[in-house]
């Protein structure tokens, strides 16, 4: 390329590579700003772990104390369980005996009626007549109630067994209503929960911030090549330049000198002819010298 065609394509790398530098400048603020997001989403959520694994030693002790209530009232549902099916066998031996003796259910209160007649015949003033119809009828009862002797002990494990059945139903509805009141007070795991979850979000939001920062350090990367390609070229098309201007130089020096050289012998000529010398032509001699 000639000195035109040099300098125009200098001009329009200069062009390029102020556009070049100034793209890498813009695009080195958006970088630098995504990174700074990220490192800042990595504090938060560093110190959101902090936290989280504090909610979670207090969260584990309120599952223990769930967990504890809960093997309760299973404890006590199960033991209903046996309970009932003890239950059923004695009803099963009491209904056996009560056929086999003859009673019925309102045998039971047999040993309470022969006590209230006794103590009427003892306390009231009865005729001859009465207190032999009151003296029978104890003596029938007392017949019935040594056949009821036989069922008693029965009787008595049935009752004792339906009060324990009664008993453990209401201590397993206490333990569950616990149950149910620490599932809807339960505030460390409602705050284990919304923490993990904002944990989750901002660690999402951390991977963009962190795919935005390599996306525009690759760009960034891309042009600094592309820029160190234009500089590089631009530093050919300079040296191309100066050393034509050098030759130029050289090429007007060597033909300033054939000109003076030329002069010079024609002052030489003329101070030998003994000629008049001329403002130039002294000024020419002089710089020959």
């Amino acid at each position: 390329m000639d000195k035109k065609e040099l300098n125009e394509s200098l001009n329009k790398l200069k062009d390029e590579i102020t556009e070049l530098k100034k793209q890498l400048n813009d695009i080195n603020s958006e970088k630098e700003k995504w990174f700074k997001k990220k490192e800042e989403l990595k504090e938060i959520i560093s110190n959101l772990i902090k936290d989280i694994k504090q909610i979670k030693i207090t969260k584990d002790k309120s599952n223990t104390d769930f967990i504890k209530i809960k093997e309760d009232r299973d404890k006590c549902n199960e033991n209903v369980r046996k309970l009932i099916n003890e239950f059923k066998k004695l009803n099963e031996e009491k209904k056996k005996l009560f056929e086999k003796y003859g009673l019925t259910n309102d045998s039971l209160g047999i040993k309470d009626k022969i006590e209230k007649l006794e103590m009427k015949v003892e306390t009231e003033a009865l005729s001859l007549g009465q207190e032999k119809r009151v003296m029978k009828e104890i003596k029938d009862l007392k017949k019935k109630y040594k056949d009821y002797g036989a069922v008693e002990d029965v009787v008595n494990k049935s009752r004792k067994t339906s009060k324990e059945i009664d008993d453990l139903k209401k201590r397993s509805e206490e333990l569950h209503k616990k149950l149910i009141e620490l599932s809807k007070n339960n505030k460390d795991y409602k705050n284990f929960i919304e923490v993990s979850k904002k944990i989750n979000d901002l660690k999402k939001e951390q991977e963009d911030a962190f795919s935005k920062f390599l996306k525009l350090k690759n760009k960034f990367l891309d042009l600094h090549d592309t820029l160190k390609e234009k500089l590089s070229k631009s530093n050919e098309y300079r040296k191309e330049l100066n050393d034509i201007i050098e030759k130029d130089k050289l090429e007007t020096k060597k033909k300033e000198e054939q000109v003076l050289e030329v002069k010079s012998k024609h002052v030489e000529e003329k101070i030998k002819t003994k000629k008049k010398l001329t403002t130039e032509d002294i000024l020419v001699f002089q710089g020959k010298k």
